[in-house]
């Protein structure tokens, strides 16, 4: 995953597709991370991260991950939720400004 990073950062590929992780596997395995996009958090020394899924038009993003409900629901705060439409909003329009938006309708 750490070659994959390197090579999106410096625009080698336009992104990275991901497998489901078992997170306790990871753990067990004696990594750090919690998971797949903790890891490209660090890999990309990135502060803000988010998963952003897309279907023709459609495109989804996730405020929590992995996490048990009750700590998931203690995210939902005013101002997490600011944030991260803050973050997706920057992220897609960038995204989406330098794709061809016709490779959506399929």
């Amino acid at each position: 995953m750490g070659v994959g990073a390197s090579i999106a950062g410096v625009g080698k590929i336009d992104g990275m597709c991901t497998a489901p992780v078992h997170t306790e596997a990871i753990a067990l395995a004696g990594s750090t991370f919690w998971d797949h996009i903790s890891m490209l958090s660090s890999f990309t020394s990135s502060k803000d991260v988010t998963v952003i899924y897309g279907l023709q038009t459609l495109r989804t993003v996730l405020l929590t991950r992995q996490l048990p409900i009750t700590e998931a629901l203690n995210l939902v705060t005013r101002d997490n939720v600011l944030k991260f439409i803050r973050l997706s909003d920057s992220a897609l329009r960038s995204w989406d400004s330098n794709r061809d938006a016709s490779q959506w309708q399929h």
